[in-house]
């Protein structure tokens, strides 16, 4: 299990031809007595399933599909550890389960292609994060958001846990001056200091390789001040935020640690949007951009917008043809799941386009939506 990222929504937007896609979401809980409600509602869920299998599958065999799914509904373990999402993707003989950091539609869509609209919402959105927490022996990853946050295991996390050698340390003394005039001296051990400096080196290129490059997500570090120092002197992570929470990771318990970066990361994410708004400004300035739905969608269509900003809880019933831009309003076969917003965003994401999603809050447009073009 994994968290689903926009490399993997690429893979999904190209599913082999000849076969069905089989996609299922389900809000999921964390915390009991809510969380014991999981394991029943995905059995109501795989009964949605077998009905729409019998309606596509047309008297040909689709009990492997079912049984794909089936072991899922006695695994205690799998539904102890839950995100507030779950999606799980079947095509072609081969499952894909992966947790999503917000709650999703309950929905099980079987079509020629994977129904992928409300994951697109999740991973553009620009209020999640990762979160560093680094002690001198110990660091931890999380993803979160302004309502959630979720620990992140990677195999090979590298540990600091040696025991150091007290008699082999160079101590140095350091005279500075403190607050109330006084001549303050603090020790160090010059050794100690390069070997934590070593070890957050490990730590660095770590995140950076490992869970930066592939979620492309801000990174807020959580570290007491000395180490924020130290660490940062030599950080190549361009996704690490100039500011922390210099705050002994041990001491704060999850809901702390959400609080406390998220106050970080909504600085920063403020100071993103507005630059993102005013690009959009000096772009219609110069016909270069626009925030009218339907002179987007067009520009969509070929490939034209290089940045789309959409409205987190804005959505339009419709549907987008790719090939023209036109907008269909009224021939819909579901109106629950049509929405001319997400397949606009499903459109952009396509051509290479950088699509986020803001919170209403920021979003100044009447029309949910605003893009910059490409050209």
């Amino acid at each position: 299990m994994s968290f689903i990222t926009a490399g993997d929504l690429k893979h999904l937007l190209n599913p082999e031809s000849g076969e069905k896609c089989v996609s299922l979401y389900q809000t999921t809980y964390m915390v009991h007595p809510e969380a014991e409600q999981n394991p029943i509602q995905y059995k109501v869920l795989l009964k949605q399933l077998e009905t729409e299998l019998a309606a596509h599958f047309k008297g040909r065999d689709y009990k492997p599909v079912l049984e794909a799914f089936a072991p899922f509904v006695a695994d205690e373990k799998f539904w102890r550890y839950r995100t507030p999402g779950l999606a799980m993707f079947w095509h072609a003989g081969h499952l894909h389960v992966f947790d999503v950091p917000r709650p999703v539609p309950n929905a099980v869509v079987v079509a020629d292609s994977f129904h992928l609209k409300p994951i697109f919402r999740v991973l553009q959105t620009t209020d999640r994060y990762n979160i560093l927490t680094l002690e001198r022996n110990t660091a931890h990853l999380f993803e979160a958001n302004r309502d959630a946050i979720i620990p992140i295991a990677l195999d090979d996390m590298p540990d600091h846990s040696k025991p150091h050698d007290l008699g082999a340390r160079t101590r140095v003394a350091e005279q500075h001056f403190s607050g109330f005039g006084r001549a303050v001296v603090s020790i160090h051990d010059t050794d100690e200091k390069a070997d934590d400096a070593a070890y957050f080196h490990q730590v660095d290129q770590f995140v950076d390789k490992n869970l930066s490059k592939r979620t492309h997500l801000p990174l807020v570090l959580v570290a007491l001040s000395e180490h924020q120092g130290t660490f940062r002197k030599h950080a190549k992570n361009h996704l690490l935020l100039p500011e922390g929470v210099s705050h002994s990771p041990s001491h704060m318990d999850p809901k702390d640690l959400r609080d406390k970066t998220f106050l970080v990361l909504e600085k920063y994410q403020h100071e993103f949007v507005r630059k993102q708004l005013d690009n959009v400004e000096a772009a219609k300035a110069h016909q270069k951009g626009s925030t009218d739905l339907a002179e987007i969608a067009v520009a969509a269509s070929t490939g034209r917008v290089g940045t789309l900003l959409v409205d987190a809880d804005k959505k339009i019933p419709g549907r987008i043809d790719p090939s023209n831009g036109i907008i269909d309003k009224e021939n819909l076969a579901n109106p629950e799941i049509d929405d001319v917003l997400d397949d606009l965003m499903e459109m952009v994401f396509r051509s290479e386009g950088q699509v986020l999603v803001l919170p209403h809050a920021l979003m100044p447009v009447d029309s949910g939506v605003a893009a910059v073009y490409r050209f």
